[in-house]
């Protein structure tokens, strides 16, 4: 069992000078001072347990929540306020079978469930937005060791969501990743990684790509 708490007192101050035209031809010169302040409170806690159920075949189960309060006030350009409550739990179901003594192979199912409550104040007003979003997802790992000095991995993930709480946000996504490393004798170690996730969202009709690629010697 892990736990983390963290807390968060953040004070800003800013300040902005615009110069030019506007549409019309008019010049103008504005200066725009003010400040703010952000209160944040986290806790974190990951719960995990292993059950061997041969010498080769073990299965896992992780349960993990994170549970976040912010509140911010700024006072630029007018005032506002906003405080937000996110809280996620996230579990994990899987099994990890050594198929071979230089090859591991490992596979399960996530879920994942966040409630977001926003409270926006704005010249008066307060506006409060509720959404929660359910996640499901699977996961495969394959780890080959021929000896100790090299060692190869593979992860693929598969993740869908429904009811994002912005539309920036994806409704599915897919990682790859390939990593391997070798040590000789003399100690120096090669690594290499490659790191491609897709992301999209239905509802919005949007699609990404990132690939990320590095080598290091060390």
């Amino acid at each position: 069992l892990n736990a983390v708490r963290a807390d968060a007192d953040v004070d800003f101050e800013a300040s902005e000078r615009s110069r030019g035209e506007d549409f019309s031809g008019t010049p103008f010169d504005r200066e725009i001072q003010g400040g703010g302040e952000l209160d944040q409170d986290r806790a974190l806690y990951d719960l995990r347990a292993d059950f061997e159920l041969t010498r080769r075949l073990n299965l896992f189960a992780r349960l993990r929540t994170v549970e976040l309060q912010q509140t911010g006030e700024s006072l630029f350009d007018g005032t506002a306020a906003a405080e937000w409550d996110i809280d996620t739990v996230r579990g994990e179901l899987g099994a990890e079978a050594d198929v071979t003594p230089v090859l591991r192979v490992a596979g399960g199912w996530t879920t994942e469930r966040r409630d977001i409550v926003e409270r926006v104040v704005l010249a008066g007003t307060v506006e409060t937005r509720e959404q929660d979003t359910d996640a499901d997802g699977y996961f495969a790992r394959v780890s080959y060791r021929p000896s100790t000095a090299a060692e190869l991995r593979v992860t693929v993930e598969d993740d869908n969501a429904d009811d994002p709480f912005t539309l920036a946000s994806p409704t599915g996504s897919q990682r790859y990743r390939v990593s391997g490393r070798y040590r000789w004798e003399n100690g120096m170690t090669i690594h290499a990684d490659y790191d491609r996730v897709d992301r999209e969202n239905d509802n919005a009709g949007w699609r990404a790509e990132s690939r990320e690629a590095g080598v290091g010697i060390g």
